[in-house]
C-alpha cells in the first residue's frame, strides 16, 4: 500500500498530525502542565472544557471558510496554530503554580481545539479522495495505523522528557514538529496530490 501514489506521505503526515496532535494534547499537555506548570486537577479541567467549548462553537464556520481551498494550506495553518499552542503551554512553566499557569494552559488547549477542526476535514478527507473505491478501505487501515501508532509513542516521548526535567527541550519538539508538519504538507504531500484530492474544483474539460 506503501508503494501507491500518495499514501507514503499522507501516512506520514498524519502519524506526525497524531503526534505532536492528539497523543500530547491527552497525555503531555496534562504532564507538564501538573509538572512543571503545578496547574491543578481543576484547571485541567477548565482547558479541557475550553478545548470542548472552542470546537463546538466554531467548527461549523471553519468547515464554511476552508471550502474550496487546499486541504495541504488548510494543515499548515493548523500546523502554526498548534505551535502557538505549544508555545503557551511552555509559557505556563515560567509561571508554576499561579492563575497565569492556569490561563496559559486553558490558551493552549482552546487554540489547539481550533486546529483540531482544521485537522478532521483535511487529513482523514485526503486518505479518502485519493483512494480506489476497492481498496478505500487498506488506505483507511493504513491511516488509521499511522494515527494509532503515534498515539502509542507519544506518551512515552513526553514523559521521558518531562521525567528528565526537560520541559524547555519538549516544548521546543512540539513547537517545531508543529510548523514542521505545515511546511511538509506544503512542500512534499502537495505536489503529489491531485488538484482535485487537495480540495480544489475540479473543471469539466471544455
Amino acid at each position: 500500500m506503501l508503494r501507491r501514489p500518495g499514501v507514503a506521505v499522507l501516512t506520514v503526515l498524519g502519524f506526525a498530525s497524531s503526534f505532536v496532535g492528539y497523543a500530547q494534547l491527552n497525555a503531555g499537555m496534562p504532564a507538564y502542565a501538573r509538572a512543571v506548570g503545578e496547574v491543578p486537577t481543576e484547571g485541567l479541567g477548565l482547558a479541557f472544557a475550553a478545548n470542548t467549548l472552542v470546537i463546538v462553537a466554531i467548527q461549523l464556520i471553519v468547515l464554511q471558510c476552508i471550502e474550496g481551498r487546499r486541504r495541504t494550506r488548510v494543515i499548515a495553518v493548523m500546523g502554526g496554530l498548534w505551535s502557538v499552542a505549544w508555545l503557551s503551554l511552555g509559557l505556563s512553566g515560567l509561571v508554576p503554580g499561579t492563575v497565569g499557569a492556569t490561563l496559559l494552559v486553558a490558551a493552549c488547549a482552546s487554540v489547539f481545539g481550533l486546529g483540531e477542526t482544521l485537522l478532521q476535514p483535511t487529513v482523514p478527507a485526503l486518505v479518502n479522495d485519493l483512494a480506489p473505491d476497492h481498496l478505500r478501505g487498506r488506505y483507511n487501515a493504513v491511516s488509521s495505523g499511522a494515527f494509532q501508532l503515534a498515539v502509542v509513542a507519544g506518551p512515552g516521548v513526553s514523559g521521558a522528557l518531562i521525567g528528565q526535567a526537560l520541559g524547555p527541550a519538549y516544548v521546543a519538539l512540539l513547537v517545531l514538529g508543529s510548523l514542521a508538519i505545515g511546511a511538509y504538507a506544503v512542500l512534499v504531500v502537495e505536489p503529489r496530490l491531485p488538484a482535485g484530492v487537495n480540495g480544489l474544483p475540479v473543471r469539466p474539460p471544455s
